[in-house]
């Protein structure tokens, strides 16, 4: 039977990965509308549109965002405790 430390430890491994990959997929998401909104053949005042707003884009995606650095935080926290825990039961339970 699985323990609750080993439910624990699992489940606070996948959280922790899932929150780290939060602030990644948001950006790969903005540079995949970015790259369409690029594709896509627009002439006259629509064009300066687009333009703006690829700009606009461009500079969302290399701005650093408090969320992301306090995601990977989060994430690694969890990692880090998923980890403990881990090491806690692998050095204690076979006494």
């Amino acid at each position: 039977m699985t323990s609750p430390w080993e439910i624990a430890k699992d489940g606070l491994g996948l959280l922790g990965a899932a929150a780290m990959a939060i602030p990644w997929l948001r950006d790969f998401f903005a540079r995949q509308q970015r790259d369409w909104l690029r594709s896509v053949p627009v002439m006259g005042a629509l064009a300066d549109t687009v333009g703006r707003r690829v700009e606009n884009m461009d500079e969302r995606i290399r701005r650093a965002k408090r969320g992301d650095f306090y995601y990977m935080i989060f994430g690694l926290l969890l990692l880090a405790l998923s980890f403990a825990i881990s090491l806690w039961r692998g050095l204690f339970a076979a006494s």
